[in-house]
């Protein structure tokens, strides 16, 4: 085997290892997605499946970006799933029109990292009359490190 051969094949080694180990890339910019957002029928608080008389319920699952480490205290597990929620729902908000909605729960991330959380499911409680068109979810950027990033999503 020549010695370029050689170095281009310890080059895909190395390469490839580095994806294994889980090297996690820091977003360069913060960034919010929204992954669905559907009318859902009920939702589980506490393991109480709970239905509004009159109000519709709007189940928002996102994806979130933050080229700053999430302060969580070099926690882990369940713990850390937690406490990325906390910090990434407290900048989420649903409106309809000028009117705030009510934000009933959510669930943690199925993925998180120091930078990354990955289908956050938030709900939301909406008048009964709504349609999706008509409402805004919402992320300010400030909990996921930039405060001039504002993210709106309204479905077409």
């Amino acid at each position: 085997m020549s010695a370029f051969k050689r170095v281009f094949a310890m080059i895909l080694v190395a390469a490839s290892l580095m994806g294994l180990c889980g090297c996690e890339s820091k977003p360069k910019k913060a960034e919010c997605e929204v992954i669905s957002m559907q009318f859902v029928d009920t939702v589980k608080i506490n393991g109480v499946t709970v239905k509004y008389d009159g109000y519709k319920i709007v189940e928002v699952k996102i994806n979130a970006y933050s080229p700053e480490k999430f302060p969580t205290d070099e926690i882990e597990g369940n713990e850390f799933k937690q406490k990325v929620f906390v910090w990434v729902a407290g900048g989420c908000s649903m409106y309809r029109g000028e009117d705030k909605m009510d934000n009933i729960c959510g669930y943690w991330p199925e993925k998180a990292t120091k930078y990354k959380a990955e289908e956050i499911s938030l709900y939301f409680r909406v008048p009964g009359d709504a349609e999706l068109n008509q409402l805004t979810f919402k992320l300010d950027g400030e909990v996921l490190g930039d405060a001039d990033y504002q993210f709106n999503y309204t479905p077409s």
